[in-house]
């Protein structure tokens, strides 16, 4: 990696696995922020998180992970009007039942409210996506901070990571996505984020189709691989070990680009 300082935006939670109704793993939930925590174990790297959580004990536990984890973790905003929330996932089948739980009150208009990195330069990525791109809470600051990172020559990375269960209209939302296309030097997705937000889930077509015109890199993971398209017909495939986790799969493909 050439980049020294990897900034990361996206929603934090606590997430309870269950085996049938008995705990069976926690931890701090969301991709990107689990992305971010492997990274960090590239000690060179300096990555920090910009997100959100509650001033209380859940949010506490997570901040601590996160410290002990090599996370920055300066700018998350502790917001007092805000429950952290908790995720419940239950096996069921091969079909992960989610339960997102949060009791939130009197919340500020505009989330996000952080104090602002002061190396976000050249020589820093900034990385978002998830639910917290498409949240409408979100999205005055994130569009602030996401400016001004690329006013001063940061790489601007985004990976949708869609959730269907969380985007209540995809019509409502798919203004606003193109738009982080737009303004994204690489574009990171799982193959079911193409076959939910572009109904199909061949990347090359994907690529050609909607994607080549905004003069990105385009990179897809799926289980068994790491597709990179990019201008000038620039195709690559890494092949992933079997039994390769999601998490390490996006974590190794921003890897070979920043």
């Amino acid at each position: 990696m050439y980049l020294k300082n990897i900034f990361f935006i996206a929603d934090i939670d606590f997430q309870v696995y269950f085996n049938g109704l008995k705990p069976k793993r926690v931890g701090v939930g969301g991709t990107l922020v689990n992305v971010a925590c492997d990274i960090a174990k590239d000690k060179d790297v300096k990555v920090s998180l910009i997100s959100e959580t509650g001033n209380d004990y859940l949010g506490g536990v997570i901040i601590d992970t996160l410290d002990k984890s090599g996370i920055d973790t300066h700018s998350i905003d502790r917001a007092p009007d805000i429950v952290t929330p908790a995720t419940l996932i239950f096996k069921n089948g091969e079909i992960n039942e989610v339960n997102r739980y949060s009791t939130r009150s009197n919340l500020p208009e505009n989330g996000l409210d952080v104090v602002w990195p002061t190396n976000l330069n050249h020589d820093a990525a900034v990385v978002f996506g998830g639910y917290m791109a498409v949240n409408p809470r979100y999205q005055h600051n994130l569009q602030v901070l996401i400016e001004h990172a690329s006013s001063r020559n940061a790489k601007i990375i985004y990976f949708p990571g869609f959730d269907p269960s969380r985007i209540s209209s995809l019509t409502i939302e798919r203004p606003k996505i193109i738009e982080y296309f737009e303004k994204s030097e690489v574009i990171i997705t799982r193959t079911r984020d193409l076959k939910f937000f572009f109904g199909e889930d061949n990347p090359a077509d994907v690529y050609r189709k909607h994607l080549c015109f905004y003069d990105s890199l385009f990179i897809n993971v799926d289980g068994h691989s790491i597709e990179f398209f990019g201008p000038a017909s620039k195709h690559e495939v890494i092949e992933l070990e079997p039994g390769t986790e999601e998490i390490s799969a996006i974590s190794l493909a921003l890897q070979k680009i920043i």
